[in-house]
């Protein structure tokens, strides 16, 4: 288990809270993540809230993309365990001040939530999961500098931008 991680001391608050304010920063795969069984409803909720979190930070139209970049890499390294989960939630939350969704910046602040749920799953999880954040996060990164009022410069940067938000979601599912 993570050190940086706390230890769960009521399992079941915790995945209430995940399923509480999956219904409050998703609408569409909050109707359907629930019909999925409860074991998979938990990991594909968790992979939902952790996509969700990086996909707050590249919503956030104040922050400049440096800004996005650093808070992207905090992340991640908080999911990896490189870094506390704190040593990401304190400056994003920081960074995030003037943001709108009061929801989303609840969920940033249960982050330590969300990675404690994820450290409950079988390693094969842990490393899907992982890998599908890492490129999400790395992706969006990629990103955040390059697009421009116009959008992305040609067909083959768009298709790529779609694999890192998208796609690879695709492929966690299958794995």
């Amino acid at each position: 288990m993570n050190s940086a991680i706390q230890p769960i001391e009521n399992p079941n608050s915790d995945l209430a809270y995940q399923k509480a304010i999956l219904g409050s920063v998703s609408r569409t795969f909050a109707l359907t993540i629930p019909l999925l069984s409860p074991a998979l409803e938990a990991v594909v909720g968790n992979t939902y809230l952790l996509c969700r979190i990086v996909d707050t930070i590249e919503d956030a139209t104040e922050l400049s993309p440096t800004e996005k970049q650093r808070l992207s890499r905090l992340f991640l390294e908080a999911v990896l365990g490189t870094i506390s989960v704190e040593a990401f939630v304190s400056p994003c939350l920081e960074a995030l001040k003037g943001y709108s969704n009061v929801d989303e910046l609840d969920l940033i602040a249960h982050t330590p939530t969300v990675l404690r749920i994820l450290h409950t799953f079988p390693d094969t999880d842990q490393a899907a999961i992982s890998r599908c954040v890492s490129i999400m996060s790395d992706g969006m990164s990629h990103f955040h500098g390059r697009q421009t009022q116009e959008g992305l410069k040609d067909l083959a940067e768009f298709e790529e931008y779609c694999y890192v938000v998208a796609g690879v979601v695709g492929e966690l599912l299958t794995t």
